[in-house]
């Protein structure tokens, strides 16, 4: 009963079982036993979250990095919390923090570029989209949000373009049609628009 990695272990379990609320339980005797140990938090975090406890996951989170600031992971899912809640500023800290260990992962840039488009910082967030699929040639969300951004920028043919690479890949939404609709209805060109 003393032993920390099996209860975290334990926990690791229930979260894969989907079962949030003994996965936390376990988690937070492996935290007890072992409260330097980052890796403990962040699975503690996907459990808090997993039972909507999302303040909770961002504490666990931030006592993950505290405990091991290089702690990658925990940079990682905490950008990723905190761009779900549209904290998009303390997104980028935590994205760029991770960047720093892990800058060949694609998701990665894509999650940057995407709070950063938020922000409407048009030009760095094209960068980093570009450096996504430069990563991943056929990433369609990453083509989605590279149109947004040319959009914001006021580059609209560049915008269709990288919409049509995100239909052509599988991964257009309902914005991505409204987006190019509303382009070409800019452009006077109703027949693409109506489509």
């Amino acid at each position: 009963p003393e032993n920390g990695e099996a209860w975290h272990l334990l926990g690791v379990l229930m979260l894969q079982k989907g079962e949030g609320a003994d996965a936390e339980n376990y988690l937070l005797k492996a935290v007890k036993l072992n409260p330097n140990e980052a890796k403990y938090y962040n699975n503690l975090s996907s459990a808090q979250k997993l039972c909507g406890k999302v303040n909770d996951a961002e504490q666990s989170l931030r006592q993950a990095i505290e405990v091991d600031p290089a702690f990658a992971d925990g940079h990682v899912n905490l950008g990723n919390l905190l761009s779900e809640a549209e904290r998009y500023d303390e997104s980028i800290v935590s994205l760029d923090a991770a960047l720093e260990h892990y800058p060949e992962i694609a998701e990665l840039q894509l999650n940057l570029a995407h709070a950063l488009f938020q922000l409407g910082r048009f030009d760095p967030a094209k960068t980093s989209c570009l450096k996504a699929l430069e990563l991943k040639p056929d990433f369609g969300a990453a083509y989605n949000v590279l149109g947004g951004i040319y959009a914001g920028l006021d580059q609209l043919p560049e915008a269709i373009a990288a919409y049509e690479k995100a239909l052509k890949a599988g991964a257009g939404t309902i914005t991505t049609h409204l987006n190019l609709g509303l382009i070409y209805r800019t452009q006077r060109n109703t027949e693409a628009a109506e489509a």
